[in-house]
């Protein structure tokens, strides 16, 4: 059983009674985006109002499991934001948001860095992509992952939408939106576009190089049984 290490929730009723109808439907829901990436998860035990899990497969052990269980549940929301009917889609945008707002709160860390940045961006962009709030509110949220945690607000859309919800208030003539705050902002988040988009193709130059050297080995292999 991976070992998840859940935090202790605030406020929690230990007395509360857990709904095992609606549990054992959250889990089948998950499933099959945790399959996706060749783990699976189960119920393994109800104590106390506490739930516990355990994560098969590939992501039995793996350090990665608890952002892989973020990562299915987040994918599956957005699906259902898109395909959904009319009530899915108003629960499932509520239910997004609350996904990141928890885990900011429960896991602002991996590997003992701050994710914060990361995770209030994320918010951010998908507040903007399903329309979830008004420029202002993305905005905010954007800004606060930026000055909050910048080191790791490192996603290049993300930052080209940070700066172009903060121009889009600049047209709108929001208060305290200025020239000269959007030039200062242009210089300021331009540079770290810049950066992290050198960063981004960096790592897909090493995951190229790294397939065409498999491919290589492959057809080598290929030629040696062939003789």
């Amino acid at each position: 059983m991976a070992n998840l290490n859940f935090p202790e929730v605030k406020d929690r009723d230990p007395n509360a009674e857990v709904d095992m109808e609606v549990l054992n439907d959250t889990i089948e829901y998950i499933r099959p985006a945790v399959q996706a990436d060749g783990g699976d998860i189960k119920l393994a035990s109800v104590k106390n109002g506490v739930v516990n899990i355990e994560m098969l497969g590939a992501c039995q052990g793996c350090p990665m499991s608890i952002a892989t269980l973020k990562s299915g549940i987040e994918r599956i929301l957005k699906d259902k934001i898109k395909n959904g009917t009319d009530d899915e889609i108003d629960i499932s945008k509520k239910d997004l948001i609350l996904l990141y707002d928890q885990w900011l709160e429960y896991f602002p860390k991996k590997r003992g860095k701050k994710v914060s940045g990361d995770i209030l961006s994320n918010k951010a962009q998908s507040m903007l992509d399903y329309k979830i709030a008004n420029k202002e509110e993305i905005y905010k949220i954007f800004d606060e992952a930026y000055r909050r945690d910048a080191a790791s607000f490192t996603n290049p859309k993300e930052l080209y939408n940070y700066f172009k919800t903060y121009y889009q208030l600049y047209k709108d003539g929001v208060d305290g939106v200025t020239m000269e705050k959007l030039f200062t902002k242009y210089e300021e988040v331009s540079e770290k576009f810049e950066v992290e988009s050198t960063n981004l193709s960096k790592k897909l130059d090493l995951i190229l190089k790294k397939h065409q050297k498999q491919s290589s080995f492959l057809q080598m292999v290929n030629i040696l049984l062939l003789h």
